[in-house]
């Protein structure tokens, strides 16, 4: 249900979303090679990563790792409003 269409790059690596790239950077989301595509890797040519970036970007993406991670496209979300602390129940 994620209506999030923002593509990163983080060292080299090209990612689906930015949850993803900054949560495998903290070592919170395992990296899977399906998730990413490594723009450095030199050991493919430039036609295979031309028909790696269109599948990225063109294919469909049912879901990546970091999807486990993020509530983001359910009702789980809420409005905190800035300055102010969010009550705990205890």
């Amino acid at each position: 249900k994620c209506n999030i269409i923002c593509y990163s790059i983080m060292d080299g690596k090209l990612h689906h979303c930015p949850r993803s790239t900054h949560g495998i950077k903290l070592n919170r989301i395992p990296l899977l090679e399906k998730d990413y595509i490594d723009l450095f890797d030199n050991s493919i040519n430039n036609k295979i990563l031309r028909k790696k970036l269109h599948k990225f970007f063109y294919g469909y993406v049912p879901y990546i790792e970091a999807c486990k991670y993020c509530n983001s496209g359910t009702n789980e979300l809420k409005d905190i409003p800035a300055a102010e602390q969010e009550k705990k129940n205890n």
